[in-house]
C-alpha cells in the first residue's frame, strides 16, 4: 500500500512540475496615458515592457490594435524565462480630437493567453489653414470641391441653387467677369463676382431641372472669364442627379394610375467574345388603368444602349426594351445597368442589369444566357 501511495505522490509532483513549466506574461503597466497631445505631433509612441515570469520561452503570436490609427511592433523571437521584450504602439493623431481611448490585444503562448493593453490621449485640434479645405487650384483661385455638386433634384424644380466655395490666394482681387454654360438650364447667381485677397466666398449657380428635361446623373461644364493674372480662363463641372417628380395621390388617382411590370430585371449574356455585340430584349407591360409612358432610358456607359419598342402603353399593352451591349475594349466580367424612367407614380425608376464575361479569341465556347425573373 505504501508503495502505491509513494508512486501516486511522485506522479502528482511530476504533473505539478510540468504544469509550472509554462511562460507567464506580465506587464509593469498595461495602460499608458499620453496626456495632452497636439494634433500637429502627427504620431505619438509608447513602448510597453513585457516580462516572462515563467519557466519556458514566451512567444507573442499576434498583436491586434483596436483601430487602423494604431500600429504595434513587438518582439517576434522567443522571450527567455526571466527576460523581457517589448510592444511598441504608434498612434496616429491626425484628424483626431478630444479624448481618445484605444487598445491592443496581445496573443501569446503564455498565461494568460490573451492580454489587453490600453492607452489614452486628449488631442487638441491644430489650427486649420485654408490649404486644408481648398484642395483644388486654378491659378490664384482655390476650390473646396472640383465641381458644383447638387444632391437629388426633382424633375419639376425650376430653380435650385448650388454653391462652390472659393478662396483667393493671390495678392489682388479676382473678378469673375463672364459666365458661359454648355446648357441653358445653368445660370450664375451673381456676375460680376469679386473675391478679395485672402477671402473665402461662395460662388452660386441656378439649376432649372424642368428645362433640363432629363433624368439620372447629369454632368455639365461652365466656363468663367476672370481677372486672375495666373490663369484667367477656368472650367468648372456641375453635377446633378435628376429624379422623377413625386406627388401625393388621392386614393382614386392611385387606383387609376399606370403600373409597369417587368417579368425579368436582369440578364446574363454568359461568354461574349471581345469586340462582339450582344443584344437582349426585356419585356414589360402596363398592368395599370391609365396610359404608361416611358419618359427616358439611361445607361451606365456608352458601351450600352437601350431602346423601347413603344413609349406609350395603354392598359394591358406590352412592349420590350432592346438593350445592346458592345464588348469592344473590354475584358473579364462586366456588369452594366439600364435605368427606365416612367410615369408610374409607385415605381418611377426601374433598374435593369446586364452581365457578360468578355473573353478574347476562342477561349471558351459561348454558354446559354440566363435571366432573372421578377419576384
Amino acid at each position: 500500500m505504501l508503495k502505491y501511495l509513494l508512486l501516486f505522490v511522485g506522479i502528482s509532483i511530476g504533473i505539478q512540475a510540468n504544469a509550472q513549466k509554462k511562460p507567464t506574461l506580465r506587464f509593469d503597466n498595461p495602460h499608458h496615458d499620453f496626456g495632452s497631445v497636439k494634433e500637429e505631433e502627427n504620431v505619438v509612441h509608447h513602448t510597453y515592457k513585457v516580462f516572462n515570469d515563467g519557466d519556458t520561452d514566451l512567444l507573442i503570436t499576434k498583436v491586434a490594435p483596436s483601430c487602423g490609427c494604431t500600429v504595434a511592433e513587438y518582439t517576434k523571437t522567443g522571450i527567455a524565462p526571466k527576460q523581457s521584450g517589448y510592444i511598441k504602439a504608434s498612434f496616429d493623431v491626425v484628424n483626431k480630437h478630444g479624448k481618445q481611448d484605444k487598445s491592443i490585444t496581445i496573443y501569446s503562448n503564455g498565461s494568460p493567453a490573451v492580454h489587453l493593453l490600453s492607452f489614452s490621449a486628449t488631442i487638441s485640434e491644430r489650427p486649420r489653414k485654408w490649404t486644408d479645405t481648398f484642395l483644388h487650384s486654378s491659378g490664384s483661385l482655390y476650390y473646396e470641391s472640383s465641381t458644383v455638386g447638387f444632391t437629388t433634384i426633382s424633375a419639376d424644380e425650376t430653380d435650385t441653387v448650388g454653391y462652390l466655395r472659393m478662396y483667393n490666394s493671390g495678392a489682388n482681387p479676382v473678378i469673375i467677369k463672364e459666365f458661359r454654360a454648355s446648357v441653358d438650364w445653368i445660370t450664375p447667381v451673381e456676375i460680376p463676382f469679386t473675391i478679395n485677397p485672402g477671402e473665402r466666398k461662395l460662388f452660386g449657380v441656378h439649376y432649372n431641372a424642368q428645362k433640363a428635361n432629363d433624368f439620372g446623373l447629369l454632368y455639365n461644364e461652365i466656363k468663367i472669364s476672370t481677372t486672375d493674372d495666373k490663369f484667367p480662363e477656368k472650367t468648372i463641372g456641375v453635377i446633378a442627379e435628376i429624379v422623377p417628380a413625386s406627388k401625393i395621390l388621392t386614393k382614386e388617382d392611385a387606383l387609376n394610375a399606370p403600373k409597369i411590370f417587368l417579368p425579368t430585371l436582369s440578364h446574363d449574356f454568359g461568354v461574349v467574345k471581345q469586340g462582339a455585340d450582344a443584344t437582349y430584349s426585356f419585356n414589360f407591360s402596363n398592368t395599370g388603368k391609365s396610359d404608361l409612358k416611358v419618359l427616358k432610358i439611361k445607361t451606365s456607359c456608352g458601351c450600352t444602349a437601350g431602346e423601347a419598342s413603344k413609349t406609350t402603353l395603354k392598359k394591358g399593352e406590352a412592349a420590350n426594351i432592346k438593350v445592346n451591349f458592345s464588348s469592344r475594349g473590354m475584358q473579364g466580367i462586366e456588369t452594366k445597368n439600364v435605368k427606365i424612367y416612367t410615369n408610374d407614380p409607385a415605381r418611377p425608376e426601374v433598374t435593369l442589369i446586364i452581365k457578360a464575361n468578355v473573353v478574347s479569341g476562342d477561349q471558351v465556347e459561348p454558354v446559354k444566357p440566363k435571366s432573372t425573373k421578377t419576384k
